[in-house]
């Protein structure tokens, strides 16, 4: 089953408010986080051309700082520290190519899980008023993510 496929099957498990991928508004999405979090080191791209945009995201991270080292699996050290409530910002990069397309979601923690559960790579989790970022690097090795921050807000995974 491809990717989206699965996604769809996916979006059908959960209630709209909790899972829902902001088709229309996805690449504003997308440059608002670029915008605040990312540093754009080709300022030379074609402006109509989104697929030059949102790549790498990883490596061009703004004030990248490394908050700490989970196991992935671990569902609830990370998690719990989301409010149940509130919905975020999912953005996959699905795959660790540094031009991979990256996919946005506007997740409540409880279908993050599952979302994750599908993709299994590196993923970006960030506030939707755009106060903090995070980024998962995962280690399908050691079955660990190292969580880093960009910017200045402070995450709910600092604590």
């Amino acid at each position: 089953m491809f990717l989206e496929e699965k996604i769809e099957k996916l979006k059908q498990g959960f209630p709209a408010a909790d899972f829902k991928i902001p088709f229309t508004e996805g690449s504003n999405i997308l440059k608002s986080i670029e915008a605040k979090f990312i540093t754009v080191k080709d300022i030379s791209k074609d402006l109509s051309n989104t697929d030059q945009y949102f790549n790498n995201w990883a490596n061009n991270i703004k004030r990248k700082n490394k908050i700490k080292t989970i196991v992935i699996s671990n569902h609830q050290e990370w998690l719990n520290q989301l409010d149940v409530k509130i919905n975020y910002w999912v953005v996959t990069v699905n795959s660790n190519s540094p031009s991979t397309k990256h996919l946005v979601f506007d997740c409540k923690p409880n279908s993050l899980i599952a979302l994750f559960s599908i993709v299994q790579d590196d993923f970006f989790i960030v506030d939707k008023k755009y106060k903090w970022f995070s980024f998962f690097k995962l280690n399908s090795t050691t079955k660990q993510a190292t969580i880093f921050k960009g910017g200045q807000g402070r995450t709910p995974f600092e604590i």
